[in-house]
């Protein structure tokens, strides 16, 4: 009898790993496990498991080895459940009583329940924090619970602010999608610290994504996704305004400047500038001149020119910091200490430095853009080695996946790059198995078809072939990292691709056997075909800008150039 019980038992629980599996693997899927409730059918899984861990932490990491998902949805549901409630932030606690355990977790026995958590994670492709900021070891456990049910209201509100400036998110393109997240937490109200920092480490941007296909008017695909649906409609009813006390300026980097940029969503902000007063709607950027000033005076609200109540942000903590931004949209990152003991992470890819004294980057000079003013744009690709004065310290490189496509870029626009003569996809970071992953890529050459590319282990990185048509219309290229056999995308990147585009030579001619058919010719400037049918930049005649366009979509793409 005992054995037929123990069978039914582990036929429930494969059951459940198998619904749990299918659910992570759907185009949609969350890489939070929280996420997910359990269908009714499966309502008595927790308490069999419950039962045959028989009080044993060890038992139950047997079973969680064997059972990743569900083991790993005990654990999240734990503590999402009750972290926080009544001011109660306790994570092992809540644990211990989920699994029945008698008792709080050992010191002696959390490493080792880590690692078991953080391998059944990573296994099914479960999102984690990064963990080289020196973080804990139960921020694994809060970073799967997601965000609470209870600030999907605070995460609705934060995102339509968010859109009211910035548009809807672009979620063909993860690291413009991480971009357009962090702008959004900064629409968090205070106090939602946790809700912060998820959305600033959901490196698939799961949240936006969501956001996106649900104002865009898809279905709902999972009971998150409906929750997260009445929390819009809710936080559509309610006023969508930031009041004062929710929001500051932030600062950017954009054409070649330092700005003070106001929040989306906020109704005014005056700042003062160089002993001016100026005001910013939501969105605005007003550009700082050098020597910056230690801090910017603000206040908000319809009479702020009149307040009293002006307020002060510092633009660096301290002077010999440096604040590093992203590369091409411009949103600030982090914060660089010289004198911090301990691991200090910047993105990886493009980014820019900037800091108040010259400097060195991997023995590169920063710029000098005025008095006390100095900036550096780099690749961070392994680590940085910065030097200023007799000082020097290092800085890691965020190790989480990203998608490059190995090729010269051209030009960019708001959508993403024109490159040249593509020919591989590279996954840089701590990416994994190669055997386990694939990129999948798609171009309107394609006949809307998918081609699929097993990744292959070359160095620190996974490297694709990227095989695209060397004929056919300009257009969009996507390209997407997944887990074998899982529909959901990992990462995703996209670019404009000119197909047969071989370069643009002495930064006038572009070097292609023929030109796509959807070139919009009423809308070219300063372009003309020369005498061997090639596209080229006008030298006979003075222009600030040449501008290139395509129909695609029903849409006007275009590129802007100096002239040659």
């Amino acid at each position: 009898m005992a054995t037929i019980e123990l069978r039914h038992s582990t036929s429930v629980l494969r059951e459940a790993e198998r619904w749990f599996r299918e659910q992570i693997s759907s185009a949609h899927g969350s890489p939070f496990i929280a996420h997910y409730d359990l269908p009714d059918s499966l309502r008595p899984a927790p308490s069999i498991l419950v039962s045959l861990v028989g009080g044993d932490v060890y038992r139950f990491l047997r079973i969680m080895d064997r059972f990743p998902c569900f083991g790993v949805w005990m654990v999240a549901t734990a503590v999402g459940d009750q972290y926080g409630a009544g001011g109660d932030i306790k994570v092992y606690q809540p644990i211990a009583k989920r699994l029945a355990l008698g008792r709080e977790l050992a010191q002696s026995d959390r490493t080792r329940f880590s690692s078991f958590f953080k391998d059944a994670c990573r296994l099914r492709g479960l999102a984690l924090p990064p963990r080289t900021d020196g973080g804990r070891m139960v921020d694994d456990y809060l970073f799967q619970a997601g965000v609470s049910r209870s600030q999907l209201k605070a995460l609705a509100q934060a995102f339509l602010r968010a859109e009211q400036t910035f548009g809807l998110p672009p979620v063909d393109d993860t690291r413009r999608l991480n971009n357009w997240e962090d702008a959004a937490a900064e629409c968090a109200l205070p106090g939602l610290q946790v809700l912060r920092r998820i959305l600033r480490e959901d490196a698939v941007g799961f949240h936006a994504t969501s956001f996106f296909r649900l104002r865009d008017g898809a279905t709902p695909t999972s009971a998150f996704e409906e929750a997260f649906q009445k929390a819009i409609t809710d936080a559509q009813k309610s006023s969508g305004a930031v009041t004062p006390s929710d929001v500051q300026p932030r600062l950017a980097w954009g054409d070649g400047e330092l700005r003070v940029v106001a929040p989306p969503g906020l109704d005014g902000l005056a700042i003062r500038v160089g002993g001016s007063e100026h005001r910013l709607r939501a969105g605005q950027g007003k550009p700082l001149p050098s020597p910056w000033p230690s801090a910017i005076e603000w206040c908000t609200g319809e009479a702020a020119f009149a307040s009293t109540e002006w307020r002060s942000m510092p633009i660096f903590a301290a002077e010999n910091r440096f604040l590093v931004f992203d590369g091409e949209s411009g949103v600030r990152k982090c914060e660089l200490d010289p004198t911090r003991h301990g691991p200090q992470i910047v993105p990886g890819g493009s980014i820019t430095l900037i800091g108040r004294s010259p400097f060195q980057v991997n023995d590169k000079n920063a710029h000098p853009l005025g008095h006390d003013a100095f900036v550096l744009f780099c690749d961070a690709l392994d680590q940085l080695c910065i030097s200023q004065d007799d000082t020097c310290f290092k800085a890691n490189v965020d190790l989480r996946p990203r998608l490059e496509v190995d090729g010269t870029r051209i030009a960019r626009n708001r959508d993403g790059w024109l490159i040249a003569t593509p020919k591989r996809v590279a996954v840089r970071g701590e990416v994994g198995d190669a055997a386990d992953l694939e990129i999948r890529f798609t171009h309107p050459s394609f006949a809307g078809k998918k081609r699929s590319e097993v990744t292959k282990k070359s160095g620190n990185d996974l490297l694709a072939p990227l095989d695209l048509p060397q004929s056919g219309r300009f257009g969009m290229a996507r390209v997407s990292l997944h887990k074998l056999g899982q529909e959901r995308a990992l990462f995703r990147h996209r670019f404009w691709y000119w197909p047969g585009l071989v370069a643009l030579r002495d930064s006038m001619v572009f070097e292609a056997d023929r030109i796509p058919e959807n070139l919009a010719k009423e809308h070219l400037r300063h372009i003309v075909t020369d005498v061997s049918g090639r596209l080229v930049l006008r030298a006979d005649e003075p222009y600030i800008r040449a501008h290139l366009s395509f129909n695609v979509d029903q849409r006007i793409i275009g590129f802007d150039f100096e002239p040659p």
